[in-house]
């Protein structure tokens, strides 16, 4: 009972201290000290505590606070391209996900990362190697990868996350099939990145090339992974407005009330940035330029906090400005003793 007391306590002292670090979306502040790319670019994802967790294609590095533009080193040795860092539901396994380009050795790795207990590079991190551009836990266990062929005909696939490394040789993250065993959908052109809507059971996939966005139900697809069935792209897939009308990164997420934030740009060398879209309608409610100058722009979206963080033109820029650590005093200390709590609990 008073362990229930004290978690109850916790999230209430929490969601105050979130009510401190409200963002309004129209405005972009630079980041000083955010991480710089190893190789090209930065990933992340947040936390359920709202700090964001980011890949720079060597370090992995952990925001200081909520919405604080201060990061740590946490671990390093994962070299690769970042393409994606996805975060499961409970924020205790991150897969890292390692592009690259042709000779490039740590093509389509995809390593595990426990934020929990962060550590350097160990081999037994490499959980999988298969191509992928972009991908999202469906389930705690279940992950959907844009898996970004090149042969314009490319597959949403489902593995499955096995974590009973004691029954295995090696932790791997596919479950074992014939290749193409695990295609759910067969989708065209270029890949995207992935979202959830759990409320709505929608997973947001896009063909990049035609700027075709696309809704399928989760329970649809772990049904199709299950059975080793295929959906089909147009059949099964919602339209979302008309092909053309948003960036081409695809969708970075999901906010509250079920608006998308997509980034990217409408082609190369043409206008980019970050649209806000409503899905029912599919009409772009608003159109942000962190930048200034409609780079093209990618965006990690921190559902905790609302915060976006946008990377365009080579900075980095936070939608509303940064938070400040409560002061000293008691409201300051049960502020922090609030968050912490509700970390441990999490970590228990």
């Amino acid at each position: 009972m008073k362990q229930g007391i004290s978690t109850r306590v916790s999230l209430i002292l929490a969601a105050a201290a979130l009510t401190m670090f409200a963002t309004h979306a129209d405005a972009f502040q630079r980041y000083e000290n955010f991480p710089s790319p190893e190789r090209y670019s930065v990933v992340g994802a947040a936390l359920p505590d709202g700090r964001l967790l980011l890949w720079n294609g060597d370090g992995v590095y952990l925001q200081a606070w909520a919405q604080v533009d201060g990061f740590s080193l946490k671990a390093q040795g994962y070299e690769g391209d970042p393409a994606f860092l996805a975060l499961s539901p409970s924020g205790r396994t991150a897969l890292l996900g390692a592009g690259g380009w042709g000779a490039d050795p740590w093509l389509d790795r995809i390593y595990r990362f426990d934020p929990a207990a962060p550590r350097d590079f160990a081999p037994d991190a490499v959980v999988a190697v298969l191509p992928h551009y972009a991908a999202v836990f469906l389930t705690e266990d279940l992950v959907a990868i844009d898996a970004g062929a090149g042969d314009w005909m490319n597959s949403v696939i489902v593995v499955h996350d096995l974590r009973d490394e004691k029954s295995l040789p090696a932790p791997v993250l596919y479950k074992p099939a014939p290749p193409k065993g695990e295609t759910v959908v067969q989708k065209p052109g270029w890949s995207a990145s992935l979202a959830v809507d759990h409320a709505r059971d929608r997973l947001y996939a896009m063909d990049a090339a035609s700027l075709e966005l696309r809704a399928f139900s989760v329970t649809a697809l772990i049904n199709a992974y299950e059975t080793g069935g295929t959906l089909d792209w147009a059949g099964d897939g919602v339209l979302i407005g008309a092909p053309g009308a948003f960036f081409s990164g695809g969708v970075n997420g999901v906010m509250p009330d079920g608006r998308l934030v997509i980034s990217g740009a409408f082609g190369w060398a043409l206008p980019g940035g970050i649209q806000i879209v409503d899905p029912d309608t599919g009409a772009v409610i608003e159109t942000l330029d962190p930048s200034g100058v409609n780079a093209y722009t990618r965006a990690i979206y921190n559902p905790v906090t609302g915060q976006i963080t946008a990377i365009a033109d080579g900075l980095a820029y936070a939608s509303g400005g940064f938070a400040k650590l409560p002061v000293a005093g008691l409201a300051g200390w049960l502020t922090l003793m609030g968050i912490l709590s509700i970390t441990a609990c999490r970590r228990a």
